[in-house]
């Protein structure tokens, strides 16, 4: 099942034509991803109850609307945390010692963004992340 922050709506993707939820569900599923996430077990029931087979959308089927403006899948998450040191061969390369424990630290709940966000750098040196 593809689902979407489409202009800070919750949207399921049937047949390949996104789908509001808070209107398809007659209210049941409120607008925002996050309401839905609160109730994912319940939300994803159903879907696949009222859409089936036709929430897989073909090979060809579009992600979004094109005068959508796609967002952050969880634009306000409580939490989110980051692990440093998680890959060896990067710590090596930077001249680290491997931790005993993982290294792991908060992040800022902005730290999600959707696609077309501009991410702007501080000057001097910055490391890279890889965006999931």
């Amino acid at each position: 099942m593809r689902v979407a922050n489409l202009s800070g709506r919750m949207s399921v993707l049937v047949d390949g034509h996104p789908v509001d939820v808070h209107e398809a569900s007659g209210g049941r599923f409120g607008p925002a991803p996050e309401t839905v996430f609160d109730q994912w077990a319940p939300f994803r029931a159903w879907a696949q109850e009222e859409y089936g087979a036709a929430l897989e959308g073909g090979a060809d089927a579009p992600l979004w609307p094109l005068e959508a403006e796609v967002g952050a899948p969880s634009p306000r998450p409580r939490q989110s945390f980051g692990v440093g040191l998680n890959y060896v061969r990067h710590a090596q390369e930077a001249g680290f010692d491997l931790p005993e424990l993982p290294v792991v630290f908060t992040k800022f709940p902005t730290c999600i963004v959707g696609p077309d966000h501009e991410v702007e750098l501080p000057r001097g040196s910055v490391d890279w992340e890889v965006e999931l």
